[in-house]
């Protein structure tokens, strides 16, 4: 989102593999990333991690070993 001209852009990624939309996910910026957490679409829920690098426009799945949801 732009604040200055109050408007979204969309972002084109520069990676080939990128997460599935989706609602009810927990994002954080941290340090010029953005980490994604599950969410879901209609049924489908999903249990994955994502890091998207705000410089480099490129998204990577963190694979989490062992991961319980309770």
């Amino acid at each position: 989102y732009d604040l200055k001209e109050n408007f979204w852009k969309k972002i084109e990624y520069a990676s080939q593999k990128n997460p599935d939309g989706r609602a009810g996910h927990s994002c954080v910026l941290y340090d010029e990333k953005i980490y994604l957490f599950g969410g879901e679409v209609f049924n489908q829920k999903y249990r994955d991690f994502w890091l998207f690098n705000l410089i480099s426009l490129t998204w990577q799945e963190i694979k989490c070993e062992d991961m319980k949801i309770l």
